[in-house]
């Protein structure tokens, strides 16, 4: 994850969607620099799971995050992206 987090820092990005997390599980996992939310299968480890991970503002600005299953999870965020510079 903290690579994940360094490599976005210098390419200047601040959210990327996850595939294939293969946690179970779901939950927020907060850093220093980043968080990473994720959503994965209740029971079963090594399979599927998604997520989000969070850098800048738009990490300070997120105001829910749904866990739907192991293949969808839903972020909110205050920012409004047509307008994010």
């Amino acid at each position: 994850m903290k690579e994940l987090a360094e490599e976005l820092t210098r390419t200047r990005m601040e959210i990327v969607a996850l595939q294939d997390i293969r946690w179970s599980g779901n939950g927020v996992i907060k850093q220093k620099d980043f968080s990473l939310n994720y959503s994965g299968a209740k029971t079963q480890k090594g399979q599927a799971g998604t997520g989000f991970i969070l850098l800048g503002k738009i990490r300070d600005n997120v105001i829910g995050f749904e866990a739907v299953n192991d293949r969808i999870c839903k972020l909110r965020s205050k920012v409004n992206i047509t307008t994010y510079h």
